[in-house]
């Protein structure tokens, strides 16, 4: 009887021992599900924060692109303009060469008429003197002054073309000269948009591989911690 109340006692203190062995097990397990249960939403908050500077970083890259393209649209009109113009601007130069070779050409036809008026004047003014009527060499005399002013006028028309003509050249000159500054600062302007978003690209890369480096640590030690606990949990 004796040995059997013995036995019994035994029996009742070992599982008074599992009860409070199973209860701390399951208060570990507990804790632990809660430092899991932490982690996870750190790791969800760090990650929806990633995730949104990550979303900022690219409409900004977008950004950078389309301004950049709407850059490269705007040199290309320029050149577009530029070669107008270089092709309006020869076109008048030639014009303006071939209408001066006939007004040099027609100059020169006129000098030569002039100068055959002043012969044949002086021949009429000499043969005036011997004739004792003087109403031809009168007739000759008005004819040879009329000449002499539709050259005249005919070489202010000529004289007024022409500077018409340099003017127009110099102001298409002008404008070509304004176009191609404004595109080569517009072409620097644009390599200095792709230098920018080179080195921004490059700036963010580093610091999203080193955000992610940070999270996989973290993420690995956190994992090193959980298989020690469970490896402690095994042990109990």
């Amino acid at each position: 009887q004796r040995f059997v109340s013995a036995g019994c006692s035994q029996l009742d203190h070992e599982r008074g021992q599992l009860t409070s062995c199973e209860a701390e097990l399951q208060e570990l397990m507990r804790q632990i599900d809660v430092m899991v249960g932490q982690r996870k939403q750190e790791w969800e908050r760090e990650l929806q924060a990633l995730s949104a500077r990550l979303e900022v970083r690219e409409q900004e890259l977008f950004l950078c692109r389309s301004t950049l393209e709407r850059k490269h649209q705007e040199v290309g009109m320029l050149k577009q303009q530029l070669e107008t113009a270089e092709t309006s601007h020869a076109a008048v130069a030639q014009r303006y060469e071939e209408e001066l070779k006939y007004c040099k050409d027609q100059l020169g036809k006129l000098k030569g008429s002039y100068e055959k008026l002043q012969r044949h004047q002086r021949r009429q003014a000499s043969r005036i003197r011997q004739d004792t009527d003087g109403s031809l060499a009168s007739a000759e005399l008005g004819h040879l002054c009329q000449k002499l002013e539709e050259f005249r006028s005919q070489s202010l028309e000529w004289e007024k073309q022409r500077i018409m003509h340099q003017e127009q050249v110099a102001h298409l000159e002008s404008q070509r000269r304004a176009l191609a500054a404004e595109c080569t600062a517009i072409q620097q302007q644009s390599l200095n948009y792709q230098a920018q978003l080179t080195c921004w690209q490059n700036s963010m890369e580093e610091k999203d591989q080193c955000a992610m480096s940070l999270l996989q640590s973290q993420l690995e030690k956190a994992s090193k911690v959980l298989q020690s606990d469970r490896g402690a949990v095994q042990q109990l």
